[in-house]
């Protein structure tokens, strides 16, 4: 065979040697082959002679036999990489060719050397993204499996120096970015397991110091100067001793650090700048900025977090002096600005504190569906993020002080401005915050204003009755800013002549409000006839924004017909641009709109837009989920030409819009469309967890069906409403649901509705533990499925039916029914259903122990999910993943995937979380870490417990009580905690409902516990009752130590009898 009909061969060294070929691990053979692989590794492109291959594998103890074997082991490498990756005949020697093979030491040193060319030219962001890429090669000690030949020893410290350098320079250049705090946990322990390298410590008390920890980075000093007294009798070294100096005496250099931008691979965007563009027309607020000036430097000098709350009445110009101040401030302020919309006083519902934090930790790079799901984790994610930091926060339209609260970040170089129509007691009292009341504009300010934008020459030659308009504006900068662009639109008309028109002089006066509706009432007379009727429908929007498209439905046009006169509205005042191509309204102007367009025109507009919001959303609903059962309506043009990555972009972009047009719209016009929309939707916010919104977009299908008499609509709404019970885990509000559905359905005649809701009771049936009637339904809705033709939900049934025959333990016939299912669903083009059952393809390898076909299926499902945009799928095929790693036997391998799914979106249920942490406890355990897999554990369990879910809760009881066991076993803890579950009643429980599989690993589990407790008859009865459900099942969990238990006890009489074990096992007394 030749190199160039090979497969994708990679060599991984940088641990214990492995082969995997296609991303399947494969045997490297014997100890002395793998030894021959890494002699070959460490002279790569060189012959190594016959002579030196023997005398490094043999010593002298070398057999006569020595060169035939020497022959055979090359022969084994053949086999595997190839005939010709591995030449020559023996005289005098071998040759390992690697100009074609990926090995993870020659990857390494070619990232490092990238990085120290990247250094060189001062690209530091490259050179942090090359190194951390090659630290996490590292799963181990190089050749870690490998025997004592002097070259490979020597090659293996070489690579360990060399990796140690670059975790160093990674580290510097996190700590030169300004992220002290995230580096602190690993240094604390690479400081442990290297004491003598005294870089590390002085990495970690800069760390320490930085943030704002200077006791405990004085303490690491202390500690690391008597370790080196007491074991090797020296001094630290120059470079600790002067750091430490440098502590004591506070020197203000050791808080300088580079604004190098975030990498690729940081979960944070060094400079969010989210600024708005000023007006261009600000003028004045000299002494308030002043103000702001001083209440940041005063918030500095006493060491806490600035907070600055500026509040006054609608249109005295809060944001727009906010905004040009921190225009001015954006050099104080490296890490970037933040500016977030809390919607106190808009007409959509304010922003609630958890949807505030999501936006600010997107702001800050952390991907959607890693967000914590509770407020508190957010909020600590946030902290830690900004921790030691100087970035300027903006909260605009806070409507509260509690509002605002869970959002403050930490640190006295961070800085947060609060706008507010309300005085925030709570956050003076409680935060310390400064507060700036605005007033009007002096009238030298406003008349500034004025001529600014009417022009300096009209104003001072009609200063009176400039004077007069600034009067009549109540000195309002959004009054004056409107009034003064409709005096500039009409260069003929005097200023007098323009204030002989407004009559509203005395409804004004004294009224901050009314003085700006008043100036609107006359700035609308300035607009052409389109641009006052398109000002007016805008106000029909019901989301927070609108993009030119959305305008021009709701005109009944096009959007380069409507974007002259959009653009007209944004320069008189009445638009404010958003970034993205997306607009907004002030919402003193959107209420004002509100009130002035007739209803019958509003009516009809607002059809409009709902009417383009649904063919889009119909659109790329179609793309992303093809075969998906919808409500009945006619397929309209698809504006985003099948590409899959522009519909999940308009849905990302749209979704609040969305949200709101559902939530907002139940007028008896409207009913069929916002029933067809929250379909459509929902179905999207199904894939990214987003349970809230999602239920909100439900029961408005649900409100506007019923309104309708819909009786389609009905049942779209309920099936999505059971869907939201059974993400949550309150599987008998799901029942009931799903059998509402089933009967409206009848009554709709429409049978595909009615088996999807049927199939779905029997899959949370399964839930519940009754796996025997899921089967049955199962299989009987699978039947009624293949008769209707819908072949997509005859996909999903199979899929549901491999699922539970796997609980039962009937691994060949799930995997037979996989195996259709995705068959069936690969022609329906249905990707996220693929994802799904490659998910469960790669669970079920993993059950069988065929690990590298489980990682190879887990890759295919993380493709897809992250083409496709499905949360559960992500999280599930990382998780996966992570399993096939740890069961090749490189944990450290499987780390990065487990981490990654740990970052938690919101919304994600007890099940998937469970599986989750219940992974990071493998893990964990399998790097020597079992106390943190124990809590992880513990956590897995009480999460599902307090579910719903059967079968999760029973495995990770079984899994926590054998994790403490071992625990109290190694002599760590005395005894287990009191509320560690009985294996036991795991065992009855899962013979009860007839988890198979399940019950094998209990089995397993109460085997190993009763040899440790010196039972070794009844350890080895419970060990052939595991290996036989195990051989049943096709379900491996630890085969080799159950036959080790049986080996030691000697003959046992074979018997099912469990009756014996339960409390008895007295889980406190050890």
């Amino acid at each position: 065979m030749s190199s160039s009909e090979l497969a994708e061969i990679r060599i991984l060294a940088f641990g214990e040697i492995a082969v995997t070929v296609d991303g399947v691990a494969v045997a490297a053979g014997p100890p002395k082959q793998r030894a021959l692989l890494a002699l070959l590794l460490c002279r790569p492109g060189a012959e190594v002679p016959s002579g030196e291959l023997i005398e490094a594998l043999w010593s002298s103890q070398a057999p006569s036999s020595a060169r035939n074997n020497l022959r055979t082991y090359v022969h084994g490498l053949r086999r595997i990489l190839g005939e010709d990756r591995v030449s020559g005949n023996g005289r005098p020697g071998y040759r390992l060719h690697r100009d074609d093979l990926w090995t993870d030491v020659g990857h390494f040193e070619a990232l490092c050397a990238a990085a120290d060319r990247a250094l060189a030219d001062a690209e530091p962001d490259t050179a942090r993204a090359a190194l951390a890429e090659a630290v996490a090669l590292r799963r181990g000690p190089a050749f870690g499996d490998v025997g004592p030949p002097a070259v490979v020893e020597d090659e293996a410290a070489r690579l360990e120096e060399r990796w140690l350098l670059a975790v160093e320079q990674r580290i510097e250049l996190d700590l030169r970015r300004g992220s002290p705090a995230q580096v602190i946990g690993e240094l604390s322990g690479l400081v442990k397991r290297h004491p003598w390298r005294e870089r590390f410590a002085a990495l970690l008390m800069l760390a320490l110091y930085r943030s704002g920890r200077q006791t405990d980075a004085l303490t690491t000093y202390r500690q690391t100067a008597a370790a080196l007294a007491d074991e090797l009798g020296i001094e630290p070294g120059a470079e600790l001793t002067e750091l430490h100096q440098a502590m004591l005496r506070q020197d203000p250099a050791l808080d300088r650090q580079s604004a190098v931008p975030a990498g690729a691979d940081s979960p944070v965007v060094a400079r969010p700048a989210e600024l708005p563009p000023g007006s261009g027309h600000f003028t004045g607020r000299t002494r308030e900025g002043t103000t702001l000036d001083a209440a940041l430097a005063d918030a500095r000098i006493s060491g806490r977090l600035p907070v600055l709350a500026v509040v006054g009445p609608a249109g005295i110009g809060k944001t727009s002096l906010v905004v040009e101040w921190a225009q001015r401030a954006v050099a104080d302020f490296p890490d970037g600005q933040i500016f977030a919309d809390l919607r106190g006083f808009s007409a959509e519902p304010v922003t609630p504190p958890a949807d505030a934090l999501r936006r600010l930790l997107w702001s800050l790079g952390v991907e959607a569906d890693r967000v914590p799901a509770a407020i508190e984790e957010a909020a600590a994610l946030l902290r830690s993020l900004l921790s030691g930091k100087r970035l300027l926060m903006i909260l605009d339209n806070a409507a509260s002080a509690e509002q605002v609260v869970p959002l403050l970040p930490g640190g006295t170089g961070n800085a947060v401005v609060v706008t507010s129509r309300n005085r925030l007691a709570g956050l003076i009292a409680r935060h310390g915050a400064r507060q700036l009341v605005l007033e009007p504009l002096a009238e030298d300010e406003a008349l500034s204003l004025v001529a600014r934008i009417a022009g300096p020459v009209r104003v001072r030659m009609e200063a009176a009755a400039a004077r007069a308009l600034v009067r009549r504006c109540s000195r309002l900068p959004l009054a004056l800013c409107i009034a003064a662009a409709d005096v500039a639109e009409d260069p003929a008309q005097t200023i007098t002549e323009y204030l002989v028109e407004h009559r509203a002089e005395a409804r004004a006066r004294g009224n901050p409000e009314l003085a700006v509706l008043a100036a609107f009432d006359l700035s609308l007379r300035g607009l052409s006839a389109g641009q006052q009727r398109l000002l007016l429908l805008l106000g029909v929007v019901p989301g927070p924004t609108f993009t030119a498209d959305a305008a021009a439905a709701l005109a009944g046009s096009t959007a380069e017909a409507v974007e002259p006169d959009l653009f007209r509205l944004v320069n008189a005042h009445f638009v404010q641009r958003r970034g993205g191509g997306r607009f907004a309204f002030h919402d003193l102007i959107r209420e004002y709109t509100r009130t002035k367009a007739p209803a019958p025109e509003r009516a009809a507009a607002l059809h409009r837009l709902l009417e383009h919001y649904r063919e889009f959303a119909d659109a790329a609903d179609r793309i992303l989920q093809p075969g998906a059962l919808r409500l009945p309506s006619v397929a309209g043009r698809d504006p985003f030409a099948g590409d899959v990555a522009a519909a999940r972009s308009w849905f990302a972009d749209e979704s609040a819009d969305l949200v709101a047009a559902c939530r907002a719209t139940g007028e008896p016009g409207h009913l069929a469309t916002v029933a067809q929309l929250a379909d459509t939707v929902g179905r999207y916010l199904w894939t990214r967890v987003d349970l809230d919104n999602w239920t909100v977009v439900a029961e408005a299908g649900a409100r506007a069906a019923r309104l309708g008499k819909d009786l389609r609509g009905q049942v779209a709404a309920q099936i999505a409403l059971a869907r939201i019970a059974d993400c949550r885990c309150d599987f008998t509000t799901g029942v009931a649901r799903y059998a509402e559905a089933a009967a409206l359905a009848r009554r709709a005649h429409w049978p595909e509705a009615e088996q999807l809701a049927l199939g779905s009771t029997a899959a949370l049936h399964g839930q519940l533990g009754d796996l025997r009637s899921a089967v049955r339904q199962l299989e009987a809705s699978l039947t009624a499925t293949r008769e209707l033709g819908d072949r997509l939900h005859e996909g999903r049934t199979l899929q549901l039916l491999g699922a539970y025959r796997a609980e039962q333990g009937e691994l060949r016939l799930a995997g037979d029914l996989f195996r259709q299912a995705l068959a069936v669903i690969e022609k329906q083009g249905s990707r996220i259903g693929q994802a799904i059952i490659l998910t469960n393809t790669a669970e079920l390898s993993l059950l069988r122990g065929e690990f590298g076909e489980a990682a190879r299926q887990a890759g295919r499902a993380l493709s897809i999910a992250d083409e496709v945009g499905h949360v559960s799928c992500r999280i599930g095929a990382l998780v996966n993943l992570s399993a096939a790693w740890r069961g090749l036997g490189v944990a450290a391998t499987a780390l990065p995937y487990v981490q990654q799914a740990l970052a938690i979106p919101a919304g994600l249920d007890a099940r998937d979380l469970g599986v989750v942490l219940h992974e990071a406890a493998e893990v964990h355990d399998a790097l020597g870490e079992p106390g943190r897999a124990i809590e992880y554990h513990r956590t897995a369990y009480r999460l599902t417990a307090s579910a719903q879910a059967r079968s999760p809760a029973l495995t990770h009881a079984i899994a926590l009580a054998l994790a403490e066991h071992r625990w109290v076993r190694s002599g760590r803890a005395g005894t287990t905690a009191p509320d560690t579950p009985d294996p036991a009643v795991a065992l009855a429980e899962a013979r009860r409902y007839g988890y198979r599989g399940l019950e094998g690993f209990a089995l397993a589990a109460l085997a190993e516990i009763s040899r440790d407790r010196g039972r070794p008859a009844e350890a080895a009865r419970l060990a052939e009752q595991a290996l036989r459900r195990q051989r049943e099942s096709g379900r491996h969990t630890d085969p080799e130590l159950l036959t080790a238990i049986i080996e030691a006890a000697g003959p046992q009489p074979v018997s099912d009898d469990t009756s014996g074990l339960g409390v008895g096992l007295s889980w406190g007394a050890q």
